[in-house]
């Protein structure tokens, strides 16, 4: 004997109009995801990185890390302001703590040995595939041992885990 479910107690095949809205939303662009949308990002060539000054590196890199000449902010004692800078160093002397600080302090990048136009580049080809570029592949484009790219993938990934800002 096969019972019928009595329509008042089974559960409403319509969901709440709160639940459904919620569903279709749509989510909010971060700012690291317009950039990898935009032009600036899109029009970007390895040839035109591996043209850049090493000036011109920093300034992309001012860009990303600070904003801007402006707001560079010392990693040691995290003061924001007018910091000087002394060119033939490449880095900046803070005015408020008197340490030094390059665009690299404080980052998985700091002590590094490889060009900055080189590990930019690298980081453009390894992030704008979808599940990052295989070492093997990277080792072929660049020119380098496997080691030097595996260490260099790894450092990227501990950057994403130790700074979850944008």
């Amino acid at each position: 004997m096969s019972t019928v479910p009595n329509p008042a107690q089974t559960p409403s095949q319509a969901e709440p109009a709160t639940e459904k809205s919620a569903k279709n939303r749509r989510r909010n662009q971060s700012a690291s995801n317009q950039w990898h949308m935009g032009r600036e990002s899109v029009d970007t060539e390895l040839k035109t990185i591996y043209r850049w000054t090493e000036r011109e590196c920093i300034d992309f890199l001012v860009q990303v890390r600070f904003g801007s000449w402006e707001t560079v902010c010392c990693p040691h004692c995290g003061s924001v302001g007018k910091h000087y800078w002394r060119p033939l160093q490449k880095r900046w002397k803070c005015a408020g703590c008197g340490s030094t600080f390059s665009i690299t302090s404080k980052t998985v990048f700091a002590n590094r040995k490889r060009a900055l136009n080189d590990l930019i580049a690298e980081t453009l080809q390894w992030s704008n595939t979808a599940a990052g570029q295989p070492a093997l592949l990277l080792k072929r484009n660049v020119n380098v041992t496997y080691n030097t790219v595996f260490t260099f993938q790894q450092k990227l990934r501990e950057a994403l885990v130790r700074d979850r800002r944008p």
